[in-house]
């Protein structure tokens, strides 16, 4: 059991979502000084400790004086001697345990992620290389959390530990959400992407905060699956009108349907991309089909047009997001 959290980057929970950090100015607001609002916002999400965030971004005079991209880097240099504290703390808990099992465990998990703390998140972040870095971040974040499992069922608790390794994984927190709306402008602001489709969709959906990039992917394949069967349905439903285009349309919507719950989600778990890619092309030039079909019938069907652009307009934030962040990501 032990053995296995020790394996050197092998993480047990991916918790942190849309992380990589866009440092240049045409990304948004990273070269931008981080003011009293912006704090506000960042502090008020709902998964970050409010209380600790305020403590933590408006104690700190040099803060003022930070873009965001100063502020991330400040913040893990700050998170690099919150770890190295609580570890010596951890060591010095040795004399009063009886569980030296699980102290040299908790160690040797937190000289893990001070090593990649100092040496591989700093060095992938001045690199720009933005999906290495939310990797060891999530990674650390997991680390932390095996540790802080193991402390919560030794005999006796030792509280003090437990309650420094919520403060990490805390401040992790606010790593994220000071980004998360920096990203999500990124991918919603490309010129092929519907911005306020894109805005409604990846902002109010509680649950894409607690994904990564590949997650991310899935998230929306999953739920344009769901969007594609509807608007089949509903074009079933008009077998009044032009059967020959309806008839075309289904079997297009069927195909459509066939390859995201097949073939694009198989090639997004192998992380073969470039597959997911040509899938996705083929699925929006079936709706691209139908669409120029429903718009030549008579009478109109407005509302099944206008579903059919929805969908191609998803497929875009999807492509984006594999253009922007995955496409480089090797298969392990």
């Amino acid at each position: 059991k032990m053995a296995a959290y020790l394996k050197k980057n092998v993480f047990l929970v991916l918790t942190i979502v849309v992380l990589p950090f866009v440092l240049s100015s045409s990304y948004g607001n990273f070269s931008m000084m981080v003011t009293k609002n912006e704090i506000n916002n960042i502090c008020t999400k709902k998964y970050v400790n409010s209380s600790l965030c305020y403590e933590l971004l408006k104690s700190t005079p040099k803060i003022a004086t930070l873009d965001f991209s100063g502020l991330v880097k400040y913040l893990i240099k700050y998170q690099s001697h919150n770890v190295s504290d609580a570890m010596n703390q951890i060591k010095l808990s040795a004399g009063n345990a009886t569980d030296l099992q699980t102290i040299d465990l908790c160690v040797r998990l937190y000289e893990n992620v001070l090593y990649d703390t100092d040496h591989h998140i700093l060095t992938a972040l001045a690199a720009k290389k933005y999906f290495n870095v939310h990797v060891y971040i999530s990674g650390s974040n997991a680390n932390i959390g095996t540790c802080r499992d193991e402390l919560v069922e030794m005999k006796p608790r030792l509280e003090v530990l437990i309650t420094r390794s919520n403060v990490i994984s805390n401040i992790y927190s606010i790593i994220v959400m000071m980004v998360t709306k920096n990203e999500i402008n990124n991918i919603c602001t490309k010129k092929y992407v519907n911005s306020s489709l894109c805005y409604e969709l990846l902002k109010s959906t509680p649950k894409i905060a607690t994904l990564d990039f590949s997650g991310l992917v899935k998230y929306l394949i999953k739920y344009q699956s769901h969007n594609v069967s509807d608007a089949m349905n509903q074009i079933k439903q008009h077998n009044g009108f032009d059967l020959q285009t309806i008839d075309l349309c289904v079997r297009l919507y069927e195909n459509v349907l066939y390859d995201t719950d097949h073939h694009i989600l198989t090639a997004l778990s192998a992380k073969k991309y470039f597959n997911v890619h040509v899938y996705i092309s083929g699925s929006n030039a079936n709706i691209g089909t139908c669409r120029d079909e429903l718009v030549e019938m008579k009478p109109r069907l407005e509302v099944l047009i206008t579903r059919s652009n929805v969908i191609s307009n998803i497929y875009s934030i999807i492509v984006c997001i594999l253009n922007c962040y995955l496409q480089d990501e090797k298969t392990q």
